[in-house]
């Protein structure tokens, strides 16, 4: 069950990011994805889950890491002025800041809570890759070890780059309607990872008071 909901929201995600990169009907765009995946698996089929899982980490790691040093950059390196000037440019102003904006019921935390734990218990990410893949239980440590080290950066810099969205692509029509179409208008700072590098360059380029790029 966790995996097949996890298969899903990875199919929408790819095939909404297939269908906005090359122009490809939503549904054959997915096709397309699932049909590359099996036949990767099938070809490689371990190592093509750590491979991948590999290319996906740098490249994950290092774009999420540029636009979170862009997004400092912009505000000088002061933590203050980028969350003081995401209040001023978001519509509901400093309640931004308060805890558990997305939750409006103890169901709905309850939920989101026991999701956002399940996930990283699926048996892909944990017992293939990080078990299946190496010698012995000393690097099965290891290897868990430094992948949770890495996804809790990945946290921190998702953190940043939410409130740079905020504060320097909020404003732009252009942008704000691509990402309606791809999240059904929910602005989270994974909207900004998944549009394409032109799209941001343009739009953080021509909102900021320095541009970034």
């Amino acid at each position: 069950m966790v995996v097949a909901l996890y298969l899903i929201a990875q199919m929408v995600g790819a095939g909404k990011l297939i269908q906005l990169l090359f122009g490809l009907h939503y549904h054959v765009a997915v096709i397309l994805v699932v049909l590359l995946m099996v036949l990767i698996c099938a070809v490689r089929r371990h190592a093509s889950h750590y491979l991948g899982q590999i290319i996906k980490a740098a490249l994950l790691l290092a774009g999420a890491s540029f636009m979170a040093l862009m997004v400092m950059k912009s505000v000088s390196f002061d933590f203050n002025t980028l969350f003081a000037e995401a209040v001023k440019a978001h519509p509901k102003g400093i309640a931004i800041m308060s805890p558990g904006g997305l939750v409006t019921d103890p169901i709905s935390a309850l939920s989101l809570g026991l999701s956002a734990n399940v996930r990283h218990c699926r048996p892909t990410a944990i017992f293939w890759m990080r078990f299946f893949t190496v010698s012995d239980a000393k690097e099965a440590h290891k290897s868990v070890f430094y992948a949770t080290g890495f996804i809790g950066y990945f946290y921190i810099l998702t953190f940043i780059i939410g409130f740079g969205a905020i504060l320097l692509v909020s404003a732009n029509t252009a942008f704000k309607d691509t990402t309606v179409t791809l999240l059904g208008g929910t602005n989270m700072a994974a909207v900004h990872l998944a549009n394409s590098e032109a799209t941001s360059s343009s739009a953080l380029s021509r909102q900021s008071p320095s541009p970034l790029f």
